[in-house]
């Protein structure tokens, strides 16, 4: 918990800084123009002028498992005041487990298969090393917070509620 904390603290001074990513809409669409899994419809362009916490998790990582009902209760907390929750799935294999897993879980957010660009590191926050990851961003895509593991789920819903 403390690890999360030191991360949310560093990701924030790090997103005050000039130098911190800012992606444009056109550069959120080209991130989530993955391949969408399970029974959410997606379309980038829905993320426009929205607060948007992308989750990258695998299913085969218990703690990102562990931080599914964290993000869906504040999708249901915030979902209808301009936030989305956007998961990116890891796993090597793609879509042949995560649209089961998408489909058995009923997750009430979208669910997108990475590329193998993604996989490799070449995503616009760099490299994802640990799972879960995960990145918030403002309603005009700069990057708000940023951390790895499970985050303390009152101090992520406090970063969601100043964003909104």
């Amino acid at each position: 918990m403390k690890t999360v904390r030191v991360a949310l603290a560093l990701a924030l001074f790090i997103s005050s800084c000039a130098h911190a990513p800012h992606l444009s809409p056109l550069e959120v669409h080209q991130l989530l123009a993955l391949k969408a899994v399970g029974h959410v419809p997606f379309r980038p362009e829905g993320t426009d002028g929205k607060v948007v916490l992308i989750d990258f998790f695998a299913t085969w990582c218990f703690p990102c498992l562990e931080d599914l009902p964290n993000l869906e209760a504040l999708r249901r907390r915030y979902g209808n005041r301009g936030f989305e929750i956007v998961a990116i799935g890891m796993d090597l294999e793609g879509e042949l487990v995560l649209g089961p897993f998408a489909e058995h879980y009923a997750l009430p957010f979208p669910v997108l298969v990475a590329s193998p660009r993604i996989r490799e590191g070449q995503s616009p926050f760099g490299p994802i090393r640990e799972l879960p990851t995960t990145v918030l961003l403002a309603r005009d895509g700069s990057l708000l917070a940023a951390y790895t593991g499970v985050a303390d789920p009152a101090a992520l819903s406090r970063l969601v509620e100043q964003a909104l």
